[in-house]
């Protein structure tokens, strides 16, 4: 609601929008509430329309793990201020509860999606597609044939997110895809 809001409030749209793991299911709900202020969507390195129970605990592991790496906690430090480890803790305890209480990313049906979609992502993800080889082909393929319509994009190298791993290569396969 906070994006289609920045939207509204900005006189924007339709508008193209890319989001990268949690951030693409927020661009896909902004989708679904409000297909005609959103043209796009590229979603990149997310999990699907269901949490994976694995996922939710190695993120628990992992952010608990990187509150001790010194190059982590200057990241945190950077992104959040004097508060960052809380603002860490918060954002793993929502995900554990969303994970344990609701389970589901899409709060309307994937088959009411309009706007055209890209999904990316990496097959050597560590966060997702260790989990499950071909995760990324399976998951986003069911997805795509409740859709009916959209794209699909796997790097064959690189890590969570896609995007950031795999910049240049992800730019070019943007691009293609918003100026198609």
């Amino acid at each position: 609601m906070q994006v289609i809001g920045l939207i509204k409030a900005g006189g924007y749209g339709p508008v193209d929008i890319i989001g990268s793991s949690g951030g693409a299911l927020a661009a896909v709900n902004a989708a679904l509430e409000a297909p005609d202020l959103v043209r796009r969507v590229i979603a990149d390195s997310f999990e699907g329309e269901t949490t994976l129970k694995a996922f939710t605990q190695n993120v628990v592991e992992d952010r608990e793990a990187s509150k001790r790496d010194e190059n982590a906690r200057m990241f945190y430090y950077y992104m959040h201020g004097d508060d960052w480890e809380q603002v860490v803790d918060n954002d793993t305890e929502a995900i554990r509860r969303h994970d344990e209480t609701i389970g589901r990313f899409f709060h309307k049906p994937l088959e009411t999606l309009k706007p055209d979609i890209l999904m990316t992502g990496s097959k050597e993800d560590e966060f997702i597609c260790a989990l499950e080889p071909g995760f990324f082909e399976r998951v986003y393929g069911d997805m795509i044939r409740k859709i009916g319509h959209g794209e699909i994009h796997l790097f064959d190298t690189g890590g969570h997110p896609a995007m950031l791993s795999n910049p240049e290569a992800f730019l070019e396969r943007s691009r293609r895809f918003l100026e198609s």
